[in-house]
C-alpha cells in the first residue's frame, strides 16, 4: 500500500533533513537542501527522483564526515546509495538492508565497519 503523496513527501524531506543535520559537510555541497524547493524538483544535489520518490542518493567524492544514516530505511523508494570516496566512520546501518528496492550500494573507500548480511549481499554489492 503507498502512502499518500504529501505524507511521502514528508517522511522524506524529514529523512532527508536528518541526514543533512547529521552530516559533517565540510565543503558546504548540501547548501541546495535548504527545504525552499520541492525535494525532487532537482534542487537537491546528489538526490535523483522518480515520480516524486527519492530513488538514489548519489554523493561520492563529497569529502562528507558522519555516520551512515538509518533515517534512510524511511526513503522506501531507494533503489541506489553511492556514497563513495567520503569520511564515513560507524557500522552499516540494518535499516539499508530491509528497503526492498534497493540494488546498489557504494560504499567502498570509507571507514565503515560491519558487514552486508547474507539477504543483502546477494542482490546488492557494497
Amino acid at each position: 500500500m503507498r502512502s499518500p503523496p504529501q505524507a511521502h513527501s514528508q517522511i522524506t524531506h524529514s529523512a532527508l533533513e536528518s541526514i543533512k543535520q547529521d552530516l559533517i559537510d565540510f565543503r558546504g555541497v548540501l547548501r541546495s537542501w535548504n527545504g525552499r524547493s520541492g525535494v525532487c524538483t532537482g534542487g537537491c544535489v546528489g538526490i535523483k527522483c522518480d515520480q516524486g520518490r527519492v530513488i538514489a542518493i548519489q554523493l561520492p567524492w563529497k569529502g562528507f564526515g558522519c555516520k551512515i544514516w538509518s533515517k534512510m530505511g524511511n526513503l522506501h523508494s531507494l533503489r541506489r546509495i553511492s556514497l563513495h570516496d567520503n569520511l564515513l566512520a560507524g557500522s552499516i546501518p540494518q535499516s539499508l538492508w530491509l528497503l526492498l528496492n534497493l540494488r546498489g550500494v557504494y560504499l567502498f573507500n570509507n571507514r565503515l565497519s560491519g558487514s552486508i548480511p547474507p539477504s543483502g549481499g546477494s542482490r546488492k554489492s557494497s
